[in-house]
């Protein structure tokens, strides 16, 4: 059935290539921006659920 659905759509290969150009730029722009995070901000967000002594305003403080 989707077969049948596909094969009517005549635009069907124009979609495909804009999805995945889609998802390429998306995890691209991701990767990049992982890779350019402050390695301190990012050991502060891995530390944040197991310290359990931090207030709720220290845990705002961090975001900044």
């Amino acid at each position: 059935m989707l077969g049948d659905i596909l094969n009517t759509v005549t635009e069907a290969p124009v979609i495909a290539a804009f999805s995945l150009t889609g998802f390429v730029v998306f995890f691209v722009a991701m990767l990049i921006w992982v890779l350019r995070l402050d390695p301190d901000h990012i050991q502060k967000m891995k530390e944040m659920p197991l310290d359990s002594t931090a207030s709720d305003t220290q845990r705002e403080n961090l975001d900044g």
